[in-house]
């Protein structure tokens, strides 16, 4: 039996649950990096933190329709659109973690590694989830040969 989300079904309240945990995460992260010095000085690199965690924000609110949209209707092509959006969130992630806020006062400083971490092991969870789905399904997570 289904669980539903906000009209979303989800196989489970702890697969609901995922993107909103990494949401929440996120607004932590974003927390500690305002807290920083560094953080409030003007970057001329386009690439920062604030920037990555935008980046991050943009790729969960794509990801979260289309989630429970797969859960409803898995298909591979929406499986695959899924499996990008949480390799991206894990590069964001992977970037951040590599560069933590050095700077931060305690107890934020060890927040930091902590949230990173946190993040990478739901977007594993989130992965795996929809593979699970297509499993369950019987669909192939190969995507389809092209004809030539």
């Amino acid at each position: 039996m289904r669980e539903s989300t906000a009209s979303a079904p989800y196989p489970t309240a702890y697969v609901a649950q995922l993107l909103p945990t990494i949401n929440d995460e996120a607004a932590l992260l974003r927390r500690i990096v305002a807290a920083s010095p560094t953080a409030r000085a003007p970057s001329s690199d386009p690439c920062n933190h604030a920037s990555v965690l935008d980046l991050l924000d943009a790729l969960l609110g794509a990801a979260q329709p289309a989630l429970g949209f797969f859960f409803a209707h898995p298909t591979q092509r929406l499986s695959h659109a899924l499996f990008y959006l949480a390799d991206e969130a894990a590069a964001a992630i992977t970037w951040l973690a590599q560069r933590p806020m050095c700077e931060t006062e305690p107890p934020l400083l060890g927040e930091y590694p902590a949230c990173c971490e946190r993040i990478q092991g739901t977007i594993r969870e989130w992965r795996l989830a929809i593979q699970l789905e297509l499993v369950a399904r019987e669909i192939d997570e190969q995507p389809p040969e092209t004809l030539h």
